[in-house]
């Protein structure tokens, strides 16, 4: 509840669902407004051993950082993927325009709705 609060794109961010497995999920929750940026990739593994999650698309190129951690992660490229613990969350923050043409037009697709 305190990182919710702590990440204005858990508020009120638009969220595009990447991936939902039995034991994993992942998605994107995206605040852009006044020149405030914020893009959040939750990780959530429920499974009693560490997965692997990988993400095809979507994310903008930039320095992301683990939210809980601090851990910084540059992102360049299209395919990532992420080792998550078992019955753990990892919130990855970026706080800069998103730059992904695929998730652009997912967002502005949504926004139109």
């Amino acid at each position: 509840a305190q990182k919710r609060l702590a990440h204005v794109a858990l508020q009120r961010g638009l969220q595009v669902n990447l991936d939902f497995t039995r034991d994993t999920a992942s998605f994107l929750r995206v605040y852009e407004h006044d020149s405030q940026y914020e893009t959040v990739l939750l990780l959530l593994n429920k499974a009693d051993v560490a997965k692997t999650i990988r993400i095809l698309d979507y994310l903008s190129q930039g320095e992301w950082t683990e939210s809980f951690t601090g851990q910084k992660r540059p992102l360049q490229g299209m395919e990532h993927s992420f080792q998550v613990a078992p019955n753990s969350v990892q919130l990855w923050v970026l706080t800069e325009p998103n730059t992904n043409q695929s998730l652009l037009r997912e967002l502005s697709w949504r926004m139109s709705r």
